[in-house]
């Protein structure tokens, strides 16, 4: 049984065509969207990880193809330690000096 107001309420619940056509449109493109952003992270993380990677491969190569020891207060230190210029090491004896 329908009540007459029911059918003016449903009415005016409906949604148009256009507007329905523009949801699914508007749906589409966000998910599109989504998918290439995805896409790009994993892609520029693969590469970001892949050249740190290789960076640190290279030092490591060139910091052991550096022959010899240094001779220091409280003894030697390979050669390789000195190649890294952007790491810092200090010797601790037993005592606990530097």
């Amino acid at each position: 049984m329908t009540v007459p107001g029911d059918h003016a309420q449903h009415a005016e619940r409906r949604i148009s065509l256009r507007a329905r056509v523009t949801l699914l449109a508007a749906a589409c493109v966000a998910g599109a969207v989504a998918l290439i952003s995805v896409g790009a992270y994993a892609t520029v993380y693969r590469s970001l990880y892949q050249q740190v990677d290789d960076n640190l491969r290279v030092r490591a190569d060139n910091a052991l193809r550096t022959p010899g020891f240094t001779e220091l207060r409280n003894g030697y230190i390979p050669n390789a330690f000195l190649a890294l210029t952007d790491i810092q090491a200090a010797l601790i004896d037993a005592d606990g000096r530097v």
